[in-house]
């Protein structure tokens, strides 16, 4: 569902310091839901059978390149609500009841404001300092920028502008080393690539370490095969192979759930 790969994609460019715990997930969902429609929204939350399959449970209602998040914290009667802008986290609140919240959450999804005036119509309502994210945003950006504009390993060429226009991969930082296009979930060095898929150019793909299965052309020949990509997790185990197409939709289907945003150093948990 490409809501949900952007939400794990994109979960928060950076959090807060830690998610409390939703203790009733459905019920939330039901109660927004009929807040929402006592105030004639047509908005309505992410089915709950879909939410329940995150890492984190929350209520989560979704428009356009808009969405907000909403749970409570364990043992309080407190909603805590998130509001998100292509990926970015950008306000947040707190309030004991959901009629305001509904309101508010209609009002920034449907109505073209920013969140300035989300602020000043809904006072509980505070700016998040996301500074660093939209620097590690803009980075992001600038890298598959370079990569797909001065030839940057020509090699990878025909996978990395088609994986600059993806939604959900070009906003991982992208790096490389040994011929291999490897994904971060941080822009400064040490670099966050637990779990994450890794793109090699079938000519080069036992060029650093050998991959168990049979061998390729000798090093250094050029490529007979076209433009085929070999996709590995982990850096060594072997995934799967085929043009750019192909090897885009085996990294989106390695990527971990529930992964987060991109954020500047790998210690921004």
């Amino acid at each position: 569902m490409q809501l949900f790969r952007f939400f794990r994609k994109h979960k928060p460019a950076v959090p807060p310091p830690s998610y409390p715990q939703l203790t009733e997930v459905v019920s939330v969902t039901s109660e927004l839901d009929e807040a929402l429609t006592q105030i004639n929204s047509s908005l309505r939350c992410v089915p709950e059978e879909v939410v329940m399959q995150l890492a984190t449970p929350i209520a989560i209602v979704s428009y356009g390149n808009r969405f907000v998040q909403v749970y409570i914290e364990a043992g309080k009667n407190t909603y805590l609500h998130e509001f998100w802008h292509n990926g970015v986290y950008v306000a947040q609140g707190y309030f004991d009841v959901l009629a305001p919240v509904a309101q508010a959450i209609n009002y920034w999804l449907k109505a073209d404001i920013d969140v300035d005036d989300l602020i000043h119509e809904y006072p509980f309502i505070t700016p998040y300092d996301n500074s660093d994210e939209a620097a590690a945003v803009k980075e992001v950006e600038k890298r598959w920028s370079a990569y797909c504009s001065d030839g940057q390993v020509p090699e990878l060429q025909a996978f990395l502008r088609l994986a600059a226009e993806d939604e959900v991969v070009s906003k991982l930082s992208p790096y490389t080393s040994l011929y291999t296009l490897c994904f971060s979930r941080c822009t400064e060095y040490p670099f966050d690539n637990i779990c994450m898929p890794f793109v090699i150019p079938k000519a080069y793909e036992n060029y650093a370490h050998p991959l168990d299965k049979r061998k390729v052309a000798p090093m250094g020949a050029q490529p007979d095969e076209g433009e085929v990509f070999v996709v590995t997790i982990n850096r060594y185990q072997y995934v799967g192979e085929g043009n750019a197409a192909t090897a885009l939709q085996l990294v989106k289907s390695l990527l971990p759930p529930g992964i987060r945003p991109i954020r500047r150093k790998y210690d921004d948990l």
